[in-house]
């Protein structure tokens, strides 16, 4: 079935039987994404170390008009190390009178089902088939990557749902020039992506490298256009930087430049997370090791060549009417290449510890399936007969793996959440004992689990290697004596999450107990200190709401 899709440019009086029923099924799209993901979260939507950052500083925005959050003494911390886009847009919910979980979780929810419709918007502009729409649409829905991704109160979805729509816009631009709104829309929506994550920078590279090498118009025009789009794009992000200058002294929290290219475990972790993508465990498993590294650049020549063969494809047929929409199907090109480059310079350069997994990969895995089902079509369209049988097997060897995925997910994931807000959390017997402590300052190695469980802020306990970098820290000797001196004299107290093994054994973490009283004993942690005043009153900040009810 071949339709005309240019829904923004066609005359309502000729295109009304053609657009109304491409509506309906978007629509129907969003809805059937969104209720998925109600189905996956009704346990509540998952949270993890990130999560604290973003609900932390939610509620401080919509309480206080700050974002930041408090620490476990008390003091304000402005929140630099994050971008302020996610932040708040649960301080809306929580300014509307929503509880913050259930804004993440209708957020999170309502994202995957507008990002599966942009999807199957984007394949029926490129391919012209609502067949092969339906097909890389399908293929998201059961998606175990994507679905995974949405299922935590993170700032993936939404950068996932804006990233798209900010290339979706662009090509609309780049399709019908003389409509400069959508330039302006493409960059408003670029705007909210950087300052949804960093890394969003690589959908503006993307937008300007369309605009020079794609954009059918004079270099002036193009000139125009590109710094029109960047100020709009850039200028909201900057005023960020120069507010966490003023607060911090680092424009975007990171540490100084420095050469730390990935170690090999990244890349295996990385080769995991590909191979995973469309191999069953099994395979994935013994594909470990240089096996796995092998795999990876398999599939990363395989990518490069199969890219290549589609750009040149339709840069052959990039002015015909039966090759539609090339510069959106060359954009996401752009992206992927853009957000890999990006990844890895962040990697190299900034932050060692970042792990190559289905989160950080999500924005190129949502570009590789709309890019490969492109693929598929455009094979497809250019055989006949016999010559389509490999291109159905591949199909439907795609469809049963990820239908086999899926089956195993919705098992599963309806029955739990993930991350702190899980059953194992929700039942931990040192959380049980931590809500009868006495209002004392906490210090804990899972400040995270006890903001969400029992409402508490607390201190990490001192460490003695910073983890961005690898270093000693300096000041561990000193942070480490200052603790056990609050917790002995009953200034403090500290709670471990662990086994007692590791608590209390050489070498585990008996640096930070040594001599500390031992209040309470658990399977899963312990706590140590002295209780002398319960009537202490807690410090500023130092309670929250607390997660306690399925569904949150």
């Amino acid at each position: 079935m071949r339709v005309s899709t240019d829904i923004s440019a066609m005359p309502i009086r000729d295109g009304r039987r053609q657009v109304v029923p491409t509506l309906i099924v978007l629509a129907a799209l969003a809805v059937l994404g969104t209720a998925l993901m109600l189905l996956m979260t009704r346990k509540g939507i998952g949270l993890w170390e990130d999560s604290f950052d973003y609900i932390t500083a939610a509620r401080t925005l919509a309480q206080e008009r700050r974002l930041g959050r408090y620490d476990g003494f008390g003091d304000f911390r402005p929140m630099t190390h994050f971008p302020p886009g996610y932040p708040a847009a649960l301080a809306l919910f929580d300014a509307l009178g929503v509880d913050v979980y259930v804004g993440a979780r209708w957020l999170s929810c309502a994202a995957f089902g507008v990002t599966l419709s942009l999807a199957a918007l984007t394949l029926l502009l490129v391919t012209r088939s609502f067949a092969w729409a339906l097909f890389g649409a399908g293929l998201l829905l059961t998606s175990e990557a994507l679905i995974g991704v949405h299922l935590w109160a993170l700032s993936e979805p939404i950068y996932l749902l804006l990233g798209l729509a900010a290339l979706l816009l662009l090509a609309r631009y780049m399709e019908h020039p003389r409509s400069p709104a959508f330039l302006l829309l493409a960059a408003l929506a670029a705007a909210l992506v950087l300052l949804t994550r960093y890394a969003g920078i690589s959908v503006i590279l993307a937008a300007v490298g369309g605009l020079w090498y794609l954009l059918d118009q004079p270099v002036p025009r193009r000139l125009r256009d590109i710094l029109i789009f960047l100020p709009v794009s850039v200028i909201p992000s900057a005023a960020f930087a120069v507010r966490n200058q003023l607060t911090s002294g680092n424009p975007v929290d990171r540490l100084l430049a420095a050469w730390h290219p990935p170690t090999r475990l990244q890349w295996e972790q990385a080769a995991r997370t590909v191979l995973n993508w469309g191999l069953p465990d099994i395979v994935v498993e013994r594909l470990s090791g240089a096996a796995g590294l092998l795999g990876l650049a398999f599939v990363c020549v395989l990518a490069i060549l199969a890219a290549a063969w589609l750009v040149w494809s339709r840069r052959q047929r990039q002015h015909s009417p039966k090759a539609p929409w090339t510069g959106l199907l060359l954009l996401l090109i752009f992206y992927g290449v853009m957000y890999l480059l990006v990844v890895l310079g962040t990697i190299v350069f900034l932050d060692r510890m970042t792990l190559l997994d289905n989160r950080l990969l999500s924005p190129f895995y949502l570009a590789g399936v709309i890019i490969a089902t492109s693929l598929l079509a455009e094979a497809w369209g250019r055989t006949r007969g016999r010559g389509r049988i490999p291109i159905a097997v591949v199909c439907v060897l795609v469809v049963g793996f990820s239908l086999f995925r899926f089956y195993g997910l919705i098992r599963v994931l309806p029955e739990d959440a993930k991350g702190f807000a899980s059953n194992a959390w929700r039942q931990s017997e040192t959380i049980a004992a931590v809500r009868d402590l006495p209002p004392l300052p906490l210090y804990s190695n899972e400040i995270q689990a006890l903001y969400f469980l029992t409402g508490r802020t607390a201190i990490f306990v001192p460490t003695p290697i910073n983890p961005a970098t690898g270093q000693p820290r300096d000041d561990y000797a000193t942070s480490l004596a200052e603790m056990r001196r609050m917790v002995a004299h009953g200034e403090a107290m500290l709670v471990l999450f662990a086994s007692p093994e590791e608590i209390l054994q050489d070498g585990g973490m008996s640096d930070l107990t040594l001599g500390l009283p031992l209040i309470a004993q658990q399977a899963d942690g312990a706590v140590f200190g002295r209780i002398q005043d319960e009537g202490v009153g807690l410090l500023p900040g130092c309670q929250g709401q607390v997660l306690v009810q399925d569904g949150v």
